[in-house]
């Protein structure tokens, strides 16, 4: 799948999600920054489960949320949840 029928097949998915409008645009605008590989692994765990693009969500505000704090052990909090969750979606 080319990266352009990936992006409008994660737009559908982000358009489906149970996300405010707000926050599909915001959150829509960085997908479209992922790289192609990044962008498959993305598509691929929101198709086998559709409520991880809300995860993923939350993810990426509580990143934005650690970086506008510069509190660097919010940062370190937010990464250690964030490996914990790729962990436990490797091993599934």
């Amino acid at each position: 799948m080319s990266t352009t029928e990936q992006q409008q097949k994660l737009a559908e998915l982000l358009k489906n999600a149970s996300l405010s409008n707000e926050a599909r645009m915001t959150f829509g605008s960085h997908l479209a920054l992922l790289t192609e590989e990044n962008l498959s692994r993305v598509l691929s765990a929101v198709e086998s489960d559709p409520e991880e693009l809300s995860r993923l969500y939350d993810n990426f505000k509580k990143k934005r949320a650690a970086l506008e704090s510069d509190d660097a052990s919010a940062w370190d909090n937010v990464i250690k949840e964030e490996e914990e969750r790729l962990q436990s979606i490797e091993a599934s």
